[in-house]
């Protein structure tokens, strides 16, 4: 059953993280695919522990910026965490500036990964079946609330919207 998103407006969002440019076209390939090892470094090189000004809270970020276009361009994906302040990042690490926006909230509902995926899978039918939003392309993101486990509790996709 497909869950209709909710409709939030959240300020601005400061993330800093790792970052890899990519497409749908590159990632909807296991081998040409370049998040799935954005995680490994994640979590290989503790990347979240040598954030400067990390806000506390137990949320990660993947967010989806500098799209080339739109969903069939190149875009930039920063996984990290927010912050308060972009002061002193750590060479080799990325800024990512989610705008003040109106979006549309996808739960991830269900185990993690396959849940966010199957809610992937709903942006790209809301989209493409319904008018009343139109995808801004300002600045996307995943929020994925860590559990006490290692693994994730839950995730919600926050797309821009006009």
């Amino acid at each position: 059953m497909t869950q209709r998103p909710n409709v939030t407006d959240e300020d601005e969002i400061r993330i800093v993280g790792i970052e890899v440019r990519t497409s749908n076209r590159l990632e909807s390939d296991r081998k040409t695919a370049r998040i799935p090892g954005l995680w490994q470094r994640f979590y290989r090189e503790h990347i979240e522990d040598q954030v400067p000004h990390r806000v506390a809270d137990e949320f990660i970020y993947e967010a989806y910026i500098d799209y080339g276009s739109d969903h069939n361009g190149e875009y930039s994906v920063v996984l990290g965490v927010q912050v308060d302040s972009f002061d002193n990042v750590p060479p080799g690490m990325a800024r990512a500036l989610l705008p003040r926006s109106r979006y549309l909230v996808f739960p991830a509902v269900g185990e993690i990964p396959k849940a966010v995926q199957h809610a992937w899978g709903n942006v790209w039918n809301h989209f493409t079946t319904q008018a009343e939003h139109r995808r801004s392309f300002r600045g996307d993101y995943e929020k994925l609330k860590k559990d006490d486990k290692g693994g994730f509790a839950e995730c919600n996709i926050y797309i821009s919207v006009v």
